[in-house]
């Protein structure tokens, strides 16, 4: 009986265990294994494969999110973790805090996936550890390179969608350099609908040991939004 058990147990398919290393559940490098928060993680990979240009379309499909955009390309979009405010979300960029100092929230409606390596999205309460507006999760977007290479990419569509991306990445020994631009065109669907957007991002960091590191990181976005609807009122009035 006993040597049966043994084949049978030796038959067993070997689980496959995850190697993905996260930082923003706990502010050190752990194993999604390790660590007992929810925590999803996205990889460049999965951004591929999505076709997604902005990190709210990726962020659509992880559990316990929702989006929320008031209307064509380029719109405010809002993020609700677990049903809570879209205020209670803090959002990183490569670690640095990057919600609106008057409001709290941020407005996902012009973040680009160019550059993007990583989304650690952490659900739950973290105000313990990254203050108070981490009441309902953590969503922390990285651009530091895991490996050398570059790529160039042009779209066209319909309803006057263009778009070109180019980002490089250069590792060697401690040093990690990141770049990426994008532009972007969108005529929208309806008139005064447009939208333009140039993007950028770089980051360089050197790390000679395990406990230290340096670095400079450096984002910006330009755009040109355009809102469909007459805001304006006119009032008249009719003299006999």
């Amino acid at each position: 009986m006993k040597f049966i058990l043994f084949l049978l147990f030796a038959a067993l398919p070997q689980q496959k265990i995850s190697d993905r290393i996260v930082v923003t559940a706990s502010d050190v490098p752990e194993t999604i294994e390790s660590t007992p928060a929810a925590v999803t993680v996205v990889t460049r990979k999965d951004i591929d494969e999505r076709a997604a240009r902005d990190v709210a379309d990726v962020l659509r499909e992880v559990p316990g999110l929702a989006i929320s955009r008031t209307g064509s390309a380029g719109k405010a979009t809002s993020l609700f973790t677990r049903g809570a405010a879209s205020t209670q979300t803090l959002v990183l960029w490569n670690g640095i805090e990057i919600n609106n100092p008057y409001f709290s929230g941020y407005d996902w409606g012009r973040f680009s996936t160019a550059g993007v390596e990583q989304i650690e999205v952490v659900r739950g309460p973290f105000s313990a550890l990254y203050g108070s507006d981490a009441v309902a999760g953590v969503v922390n977007v990285l651009t530091v390179p895991s490996t050398s290479g570059f790529r160039a990419e042009v779209q066209s569509g319909g309803h006057g969608l263009r778009n070109g991306m180019v980002d490089g990445s250069w590792l060697s020994g401690a040093n990690q350099l990141s770049v990426a631009l994008e532009h972007r065109t969108d005529d929208g669907f309806a008139p005064n609908d447009d939208f333009r957007q140039n993007s950028g991002n770089a980051v360089w960091r050197w790390s000679p040991s395990k406990t230290f590191s340096f670095g400079v990181a450096a984002r910006a976005t330009s755009y040109d939004l355009g809102i469909p609807f007459n805001l304006n009122t006119t009032a008249s009035a009719l003299v006999h």
